[in-house]
């Protein structure tokens, strides 16, 4: 499921979103400032087809002229398919969207009592409430979202905290305790730097683009860190790596000596997987 540009022939069922979502959502007075804006979209504006390449919603944004602010655009979705998640995936396409530009610092919107609750859940902060705003028994909502990207950073360290259970926490073949030991002790050892390098960024307060770019450069130093700490062969590394894949198993003493290694590796492909970078192919990863 993507969004896609709206074109001129979509007119007509966005308009027939748009009426099957009145009165609760939109109030009728609002549909010829509507059909203005479909006529010539100001801005970027997108539909949401389905698998059967129906229009099943629409919605956009706009980029104030410093470009420091953001707005929301006549976003609806279907009114017999509220609640299947589609709106949550309308919200969130946009406000990534809206990131790429890598200077908007808020996001401004307006809504109704009827939806306000689902903003407040992505962050959205009430500003102002205006009864009647939209119309009789319609009060408008003023809303912003601050930008920031301390919800990458926490993606981020919810992945790594959670290797970092799973290597604390894995089983432990007897005979092999000595080994398992040493393992853990090395892959947390790695897990724990990057960790503390995260930390680090979040206390910097950066700019999305720079944060980006930053976390772009962390994964670089780790996948060179990791080939310098590898010193087996690379059959040796890929049983590493499959055991880390799912963190558990029997540890053998073939990877011992690459655990550090692995462990950086594993860290620089889960940036650049929440970053949706490309992974380097090198002689280790293949």
């Amino acid at each position: 499921m993507k969004l896609i540009p709206y074109q001129k022939k979509h007119k007509t069922v966005c308009l027939s979103i748009f009426d099957g979502n009145c009165p609760k959502f939109f109030d009728e007075n609002e549909r010829p400032a509507f059909v203005n804006f479909l006529d010539n979209p100001p801005c970027p504006y997108f539909v949401l087809p389905n698998e059967h390449d129906e229009i099943i919603g629409c919605g956009g944004y706009s980029i104030s002229k410093d470009g420091e602010r953001a707005g929301f655009m006549w976003g609806m979705i279907r009114h017999d398919l509220h609640g299947q998640g589609l709106g949550r995936f309308l919200l969130e396409a946009r406000i990534e969207a809206i990131k790429t530009h890598g200077t908007v610092k808020q996001i401004i919107m307006d809504t109704s009592q009827h939806t306000v609750g689902f903003y407040k859940l992505f962050g959205f902060e009430v500003q102002k409430v205006t009864p009647d705003g939209y119309g009789a028994g319609l009060s408008q909502y003023d809303l912003v979202l601050t930008l920031e990207e301390a919800p990458l950073l926490i993606k981020l360290q919810n992945r790594l905290q959670a290797d970092i259970q799973a290597v604390e926490t894995m089983a432990i073949d007897k005979a092999k305790a000595h080994l398992a030991a040493e393992y853990q002790k090395r892959v947390l050892a790695s897990f724990r730097a990057v960790q503390a390098n995260l930390l680090k960024l979040a206390e910097q307060k950066l700019q999305p683009a720079d944060l980006r770019q930053q976390l772009k450069q962390l994964a670089q130093q780790l996948e060179q860190r990791s080939e310098s700490e590898i010193r087996s062969q690379v059959e040796k590394f890929e049983v590493g790596r499959t055991m880390l894949g799912s963190l558990s198993g029997t540890v053998d003493e073939q990877i011992v000596n690459n655990a550090e290694g692995l462990g950086y590796q594993r860290a620089a492909r889960m940036i650049r997987a929440v970053l949706d970078e490309p992974c380097p192919v090198n002689e280790f990863t293949g």
